[in-house]
């Protein structure tokens, strides 16, 4: 049975480790799969065509609108899975929206990584019917690599570099929605008070104009350094040996990098949005900031209290196994899939 998933596969993106894993698990089960991304297809003819000529049986698309403009009028069976940026950010343009409900409403089932999630499409699309949603939350699977952080600190930013540095790490990608330089002055600041921590953002530049823009503000602070992407298993190391783990996102669907982070055994520190808050529960599994003074004082309290730091890992560690399970991500999948093609 041919399957086709189309997402856009940017390189080091939570998208692109999502639609991966769907792939292994339905590969698993003898579903012959191909992964694509939307760029592919010029429209959605070409799409339909592409289907009819490789007995494509179910398509499965990730993002309402960077896949939902394909599927929206191809007539085809298809699984669309709600990403995150889609209906917390396009679903103000009105162009996208349009394609967005018609996407929605056009497709077999709707996936989506959280509760929160489901309120939101609920939202934006009453007509839609409850049985249509389908609760899958995000499975988790780190593989942490022999990379260095510290070494790779003492080689290319030997300014900054202590034998007792103190990494507090964000992971994501330079665009705006991502926000990474919501927090850069306060943790230059805390760098100046505390010589030895430091603030490292790692993650590919995919909007160039913001990107200059980022990069020139990063080249004025101290104690601020860029990484410009990693491969995923050294990301996860680069997690696995930091202080803290920060999210400074303007939105998200579900971070996978704060659930590896909790897997990693690495205290998380996230901004206050809907996204963050289906996962993290502030003084339980993490900590919630709701402006850039908050999150230094959580970062500072968890230097000060091993206790706290320790507390808050466990409690992280437990929920991860408890709520992200990859084998029921995987038996979730594989029955939804299976409903589509009966």
């Amino acid at each position: 049975m041919n399957i086709l998933l189309i997402s856009h596969l940017q390189k080091g993106s939570g998208n692109l480790h999502t639609i991966e894993r769907i792939r292994t698990y339905l590969s698993d089960v003898d579903y012959t799969c191909t992964l694509t991304s939307p760029d592919e297809f010029n429209n959605e003819d070409d799409l339909k065509s592409y289907v009819t000529a490789n007995g494509i049986k179910l398509v499965i698309g990730l993002h309402a609108f960077r896949s939902g403009k394909l599927l929206q009028d191809a007539k085809i069976n298809y699984i669309l899975i709600i990403g995150g940026t889609d209906v917390n950010e396009d679903y103000r343009n009105q162009a996208k929206m349009n394609v967005m409900t018609q996407s929605v409403v056009s497709s077999r089932k709707i996936i989506v990584f959280s509760n929160g999630l489901r309120r939101k499409v609920q939202e934006l699309w009453s007509v839609i019917p409850q049985d249509k949603i389908i609760e899958i939350k995000q499975g988790v699977q780190t593989c942490p690599s022999k990379f260095s952080l510290t070494d790779y600190i003492q080689q290319h930013h030997s300014d900054v570099y202590t034998s007792d540095m103190t990494v507090c790490l964000c992971v994501g990608s330079i665009r705006p929605v991502k926000n990474p330089l919501y927090l850069v002055q306060e943790f230059s600041e805390l760098h100046q008070r505390r010589q030895n921590i430091v603030y490292v953002i790692c993650g590919p530049v995919v909007d160039e104009e913001y990107g200059k823009l980022f990069r020139t503000k990063i080249d004025s602070l101290s104690g601020v350094i860029f990484i410009p992407g990693l491969s995923l298993t050294d990301a996860h190391a680069a997690i696995q040996q930091s202080f803290a783990y920060i999210n400074c996102s303007n939105s998200e669907g579900m971070a996978l990098a704060i659930l590896e982070a909790m897997m990693l055994e690495v205290p998380v520190i996230v901004r206050n949005i809907d996204g963050n808050k289906d996962i993290v529960e502030h003084g339980v599994n993490g900590f919630v900031f709701s402006n850039p003074k908050q999150c230094i004082e959580y970062v500072e309290e968890l230097l000060l209290d091993s206790n706290l730091r320790d507390n808050t890992v466990r409690s992280a560690s437990e929920y991860e196994r408890r709520e992200h399970s990859v084998d029921t991500e995987r038996l979730k999948y594989c029955d939804v899939v299976k409903s589509c093609l009966e």
